[in-house]
């Protein structure tokens, strides 16, 4: 017998706000704005599920009674117990502080007020760490978990936040757009500030995929005096190019190049970087970071 599934509720407030007369003040909203701005909060939250906890993860989100004031809607989202949180990822569970240029940001919605509606020139994802470092054109950064890039990446979610936020914030009569949990403040947006939710066709022009490898290879060829110019021979056979970063193995072998042998096996920890752009992958790059062991007869070992 399967077993029911549980799922855990959380309730919220969207608010939209104005002083234009017909407008939120008197508790009014054109029909189709509210539509599609629901319909959009929908979208963003299930596709955003998928992505974080996968294609057969369940999430409910249903619409309760407006209350007086500002044209208010309650959201209620139900999803299953053993999830990771979506409206967590999302931010739309607790309050988003100011970010500063080189820090970390834990939410989508962190990530997008940080960026202010400006482009990414490039996202470096590492694998290893499980983040990735967003890279203005102006040259800004900062660091965030990848599972939240993936989600701000999707042209399904920044076109949900576009009808959300940015669309009711340029039409007529609406000023204010905020999010609360029990009546304590989690997101604001401003007229001012809308254009950081308005969707771009893309959001990044390069994305840098990193991926950091502990393997054994050959060194077949080297350069005493540099990082570049070395070649390894991977455990697969294929011989690539890479940089050599380690710069105490590079003294090391300076001392010993004479007993250094092409031959000679080495466990070396090494990134292989990729440029996607659009769809198009480019060739990897290979840079050895550390070289952790030289298998080789002792009077010959380096490391």
């Amino acid at each position: 017998m399967t077993e029911p599934v549980v799922f855990n509720v959380t309730d919220f407030e969207i608010k939209y706000n104005g002083d234009e007369p017909g407008g939120p003040k008197e508790h009014q909203i054109d029909a189709r704005i509210l539509g599609n701005a629901i319909t959009s909060l929908c979208d963003i939250i299930e596709q955003s599920d998928k992505i974080i906890n996968g294609e057969s993860s369940d999430v409910q989100v249903n619409v309760k009674a407006h209350q007086e004031g500002s044209f208010e809607v309650v959201v209620s989202v139900a999803q299953q117990v053993d999830n990771v949180n979506v409206l967590e990822v999302l931010g739309l569970s607790k309050e988003i502080v100011a970010i500063a240029a080189g820090a970390s940001v834990g939410t989508v919605l962190g990530a997008i007020k940080w960026l202010k509606g400006r482009k990414l020139a490039e996202v470096a994802v590492d694998e290893k760490k499980g983040t990735a470092t967003l890279i203005t054109r102006d040259n800004e950064e900062i660091e965030c978990p990848i599972i939240v890039e993936k989600i701000l990446s999707s042209p399904s979610v920044r076109k949900g936040f576009d009808d959300l936020v940015y669309k009711p914030l340029a039409s007529e009569g609406i000023s204010l757009f905020s999010v609360e949990n029990q009546d304590e403040p989690v997101v604001t947006v401003t007229e001012e500030d809308k254009k950081s939710f308005k969707a771009a066709r893309s959001l990044v022009k390069e994305e840098k995929l990193v991926e950091t490898v502990t393997a054994n290879v050959h060194i077949s060829c080297v350069n005493f005096l540099a990082k570049t110019g070395w070649k390894m021979i991977l455990p697969n056979g294929n011989e690539v190019a890479t940089a050599m970063n380690d710069h105490s193995f590079l003294e090391r072998i300076n001392l010993n190049k004479a007993t250094f042998s092409k031959d000679d096996l080495f466990v070396v920890e090494y990134t292989q970087t990729q440029t996607q752009v659009g769809e198009k992958l480019g060739r990897p790059r290979y840079e050895i970071e550390r070289v952790v062991r030289h298998r080789a007869a002792g009077d010959r070992k380096i490391v």
